[in-house]
């Protein structure tokens, strides 16, 4: 935000009294004075790969309502769903809080509305909130008896497990086309999406990793890839309901009628995150363009909420599979993951535990249309589930060479030393004439 009201005071204070011009030419310096913060605070890594090594995800929230004791049963459920948010080790597994609110007692204010928001509803019910200001102004963004269909379908769904495993994979950006209905349509915006990614895997090309930056990775920065990949998800799959409705809660307007008949693209990286939404005829080149380019270059801001997106909600540990370590030291392979290094290189995956070769299966198997089998650490409990069998999948992949260019650290830092000189200037030929 800094640059954009630096550029709007600039194309003002030539209007502006004397006594303006010097609060105008006061807040140029403070905005450049700011802009060095935001500057030191940037990143050569890519913003993609960022993202999933340091960007812990927000939570949702389900929140159970009932009048009164809830039966052995329903217990039981909520039992069982509360031990499954975090893993054998004790790292949180799904980014989800557990609530339960006994209608019968006193209820806070804010909790009482979000009830009555709920017209009509049988209780006991589950809302599911996504991310908001506190725990309770997130919008809803579903709603379902406490069964455990619906608990499971919550917390977890096939088309999920598949795109954590392809984000660890080392997928720069996994997309999702939430296809309209009308078959023309939603098979032209695919063609255009596929094409457009496979064109940009093959062009795009990741910025010079820093060497000083290179501790934020888990891996070494040669590894890293430019590769992307692309499921279709139906609005009538009623086992991806849950991610469904996450998508569509986004944007807040994304279910008015005007939208209601076109399809969505949705471009997914980090650890779930999603960026923005891409609608109808907003699915073309420069669009989806735009959204790779920023996702694979240097991360300008490594702030998490300084960035756009929206979380979704997935049952993974992502922090069991990216610890930064310092460079420079061996580094050994990650456990679970596959794809990273040159498939000819088997002497770099020597190490790796037999989930890795079950997660490049996985991926494999989901794009082909087959059942999807997970690494064990991404598994919940019993009984994955089965593949996502009608979700059309495609990869595109490029040689993601790094460009040999002078250090963006130099860049930033002159950058910067230029913004304050010019704002210095600039604030005192304000005093001066006025």
């Amino acid at each position: 935000m800094t640059p954009l009201l630096a550029a709007s005071l600039h194309r003002q204070h030539r209007s502006l009294p004397g006594g303006e011009k010097r609060r105008a030419g006061a807040v140029v310096f403070v905005a450049a004075v700011m802009g060095l913060a935001v500057s030191a605070s940037a990143c050569s890594v890519p913003v993609f790969r960022y993202a999933l090594e340091h960007w812990e995800s927000d939570p949702y929230r389900l929140t159970v309502f009932h009048r009164g004791p809830l039966s052995a049963e329903e217990e039981e459920r909520l039992a069982s769903l509360s031990q499954r948010l975090h893993d054998p080790d004790g790292r949180r597994l799904a980014n989800l809080e557990l609530v339960t609110v006994d209608l019968s007692k006193e209820v806070p204010p804010e909790v009482r509305t979000l009830w009555e928001q709920q017209s009509g509803e049988t209780l006991p019910v589950a809302v599911l909130q996504r991310p908001g200001s506190d725990s309770h102004t997130g919008a809803v963004v579903c709603r379902g008896p406490l069964q455990e269909a619906f608990l499971e379908r919550v917390f977890d769904s096939p088309l999920r497990q598949t795109i954590a495993a392809q984000l660890l994979e080392g997928e720069s950006i996994v997309w999702v086309l939430l296809e309209s209905g009308d078959a023309a349509r939603d098979e032209a915006a695919f063609s255009t999406l596929t094409s457009e990614l496979k064109r940009l895997a093959e062009t795009l090309r990741l910025p010079a990793i820093d060497p000083a930056d290179a501790a934020d990775l888990s891996l070494p920065p040669e590894t890293l890839k430019i590769s992307f990949v692309a499921h279709r998800l139906s609005r009538k799959d009623e086992r991806e309901e849950v991610i469904r409705e996450m998508l569509l809660s986004v944007e807040p307007d994304l279910r008015d009628d005007l939208y209601r008949g076109e399809p969505m693209a949705f471009p997914i990286f980090g650890r779930g995150r999603v960026l923005y939404t891409l609608i109808g005829e907003g699915i073309h080149r420069d669009t989806i363009e735009e959204a790779c380019r920023f996702l694979t270059a240097g991360c300008q801001c490594t702030v998490k909420r300084e960035n756009p997106g929206i979380d979704l909600l997935f049952a993974v540990a992502w922090s069991r599979y990216v610890e930064p370590t310092v460079p420079l030291k061996p580094l050994p392979p990650l456990v679970g993951l596959a794809g990273f290094g040159e498939e000819g290189n088997s002497s770099s995956r020597e190490g790796n535990h037999e989930a890795s070769r079950l997660a490049d299966a996985s991926v494999r198997e989901a794009a082909a249309g087959g059942d999807v089998l997970l690494p064990e650490p991404l598994r919940n409990g019993e009984g994955a589930g089965p593949g996502d069998e009608g979700t059309p999948t495609e990869r595109v992949s490029g040689p993601g060479a790094r460009a040999a260019a002078t250090s963006p650290v130099l860049y930033a830092v002159l950058g910067v030393v230029m913004i304050v000189l010019g704002g210095t200037v600039f604030w005192w030929f304000l005093l001066r004439r006025g």
